[in-house]
């Protein structure tokens, strides 16, 4: 059970209840919304259900305004849902409304079977400084991952931030803004970890910090494709992306921090349909770690130019999650 925030903009908090398995272990789970008000009553308003038999629908939920609009958002964890292929888990978002529905607006699957994605997840507050509220979700694979999604006007399901020291099953949560420094920051659970002793536990304090590339919509054109697949991945990506004729590309990979690694193209293009392997290493053959990646597409036509500066120069941006 969590509280959800003002779902319905009434000025009224609002209260979300996760029934994992509501009859027996082969039906979907649910999750029951509850709208608060001046007379606030026991029947649920919405009713929102799971897609598969042992799906684990409504295992966790949580809620948060996580694109801006003054409603919050209804997050729900299935981690046993099966995907496309085994237990991968997922988490459904609902986005809030006058009259909210029962439609997942965005779902952000597990990356590869038996992961478990959603077995814990949590509104991790701003951790970014945007005043959007953002989440925070963990898997149960051998090495525990957690997964950071920042808020934003067009919420995507590609993560923002990943830690992976955890080793058995953990707990996520917010922990406020423990150093002072104006963004929320995370805490890990575990449990069962044994460093202090048999099942003694473990916390983790992540801190945040803002990074250096930032994903760009704005400034895409309407005739430029650009899309990665598959994200997250382990060995290798592919970038399609479309150009008009007699285009100069440039595309580079850069982590983080900012820092350029890797040099994908840079050369003047006929235009068209096109594709680059990304095989997550950098401009020297490094396999790079584990991390949230930004890959930036610049286009220009050939000749345009005035006095040594570039005109005409269309840019965009993507971020890809490299595990290991």
């Amino acid at each position: 059970v969590a509280g959800a925030g003002d779902i319905n903009g009434d000025g009224y908090e609002d209260v979300v209840i996760g029934s994992a398995r509501p009859m027996a272990d082969p039906f979907p789970g649910l999750a029951l919304v509850l709208l608060g008000g001046e007379h606030m009553d026991s029947i649920p308003d919405l009713v929102l259900r799971g897609s598969q038999p042992y799906d684990n629908f409504g295992l966790t939920v949580s809620g948060g305004d996580l694109n801006g609009d003054t409603f919050s958002d209804v997050v729900v964890g299935a981690p046993g849902d099966s995907g496309d292929g085994i237990a991968r888990g997922k988490v459904c978002i609902y986005e809030g409304s006058m009259s909210p529905d029962s439609i997942p607006d965005s779902v952000i699957l597990g990356y590869t079977d038996r992961t478990g994605l959603g077995s814990s997840l949590a509104n991790a507050g701003n951790l970014n400084g945007d005043d959007m509220d953002d989440i925070v979700v963990a898997d149960q694979a051998v090495l525990v991952s957690v997964w950071v999604y920042y808020g934003a006007p067009g919420f995507d399901t590609v993560p923002d931030a990943l830690f992976r020291e955890a080793r058995q099953s953990v707990r996520v949560s917010s922990a406020g803004d423990v150093n002072t420094d104006g963004y929320d920051d995370i805490i890990v659970g575990e449990p069962y970890n044994s460093q202090g002793g048999v099942e003694a536990g473990k916390i983790h304090i992540l801190t945040a910090h803002r990074v250096g590339v930032e994903e760009s919509q704005s400034c895409r054109p309407r005739h430029f494709c650009f899309r990665v697949f598959p994200n997250p991945f382990s060995r290798g990506t592919t970038i399609h992306y479309w150009v008009p004729p007699n285009t100069r590309v440039w595309l580079r990979v850069y982590d983080s921090s900012g820092r350029g690694i890797r040099s994908l193209l840079s050369g003047v293009l006929e235009g068209g349909t096109r594709t680059v392997l990304w095989d997550g290493r950098d401009d020297v053959g490094r396999e790079v770690p584990t991390g949230t990646y930004f890959l930036r597409l610049a286009t220009r036509p050939v000749g345009e130019s005035h006095r040594g500066q570039l005109i005409g120069t269309r840019t965009a941006t993507n971020k890809v999650c490299l595990v290991r």
